[in-house]
């Protein structure tokens, strides 16, 4: 019984150093991987040595659309700019132009209007010949109104500009991207409404909540494509439309400039299979206290101004 019990012991002792060797192993490996991908920059990744890429960016006519566009353009990045207002687009285009030697498109698109196939299908056209390395879905729209109170088209609207935009933008250029032989990227723009309950912001967090399981799904279905999918999880972001927010106490706002400089430094070392970031580490902390049924009544109500 004594040798039995030796030999068990023996077996489970070696059995564990063999699950830690591969965890080292796979640590190394992956830790390798990133500090490789990390050194290369994002032209080099991305691009073609023609220098034709393009990175077409909706809601690109300002807050961090915009910010997305002068990041990529800095890298390099042709860009496309896709919004409704065909004068703010031609102003940040002029913008981008003047300081980055690179070629800027604009495309009038009203996204929460676009019900009709035929209005897709011309904006398929109009992409179809670019080599689109990058694809920025950072549409989305808020609401801080009580379910009951919502009307029908600013329903309509959340869910046209997060769920539907957002689905039908990447369907569009992904078949280009699996041409490509360099890599691809798609950064879809969640939120961590997505993970949190927040009173009168139902359709928000669903609407969400749908853009992180989308990007986790595709980024699995396309792991061997040279495709890589990163949905962004950011709190509450420092643009215009924060300004118009007046309940509560907004507390840990990040600066455009950090979620897309965060955004693309992970894109950049992503695994192959994908990967899911918060753009800001206190988000995980600030989620968790919105969540919590401890915590949650405080800061909900300091926060948004409302009853938990």
């Amino acid at each position: 019984m004594t040798s039995f019990k030796k030999i068990l012991f023996r077996g489970l002792a070696y059995y564990g150093m063999l699950r830690f060797g591969l965890w080292a192993l796979r640590l190394t490996s992956n830790t390798l991987f990133r500090t490789v991908r990390a050194i290369q920059s994002h032209k080099s990744l991305y691009g073609t040595k023609n220098g034709d890429s393009y990175a077409v960016i909706t809601g690109g006519s300002g807050g961090l659309g915009f910010e997305f566009a002068k990041q990529l353009a800095a890298l390099g990045f042709n860009i496309v700019l896709i919004a409704r207002d065909m004068e703010k687009l031609e102003k940040c285009a002029e913008q981008l132009r003047s300081s980055y030697e690179i070629a800027v498109r604009c495309i009038k698109f009203d996204f929460s209007k676009a019900e009709d196939s035929q209005a897709w299908i011309k904006l398929a056209d109009d992409l179809r010949e670019l080599d689109i390395a990058i694809l920025v879905n950072n549409l989305g729209g808020y609401s801080w109104t009580p379910f009951d109170k919502q009307a029908e088209d600013e329903i309509q609207a959340l869910l046209q500009n997060c769920m539907l935009t957002t689905t039908f933008m990447t369907r569009i250029v992904v078949p280009g991207m699996l041409q490509r032989t360099a890599r691809s990227a798609v950064i879809n723009i969640g939120s961590f409404a997505g993970d949190a309950c927040i009173p009168t912001t139902a359709v928000n967090c669903g609407t969400k909540r749908y853009v992180h399981r989308l990007t986790l799904c595709l980024a699995r279905e396309y792991e061997d494509k040279r495709i890589d999918f990163l949905c962004v999880i950011p709190g509450m972001i420092e643009t215009p439309g924060l300004a118009s927010f007046t309940a509560g106490t907004p507390t840990l706002v990040s600066s455009p400039e950090s979620v897309v400089s965060g955004a693309l430094s992970h894109v950049k070392t992503a695994h192959l299979r994908g990967h899911i970031s918060h753009a800001t580490t206190n988000m995980a902390l600030f989620n968790w206290l919105l969540v919590n049924p401890i915590t949650r009544g405080f800061f909900v109500k300091r926060t948004f101004g409302l009853k938990a």
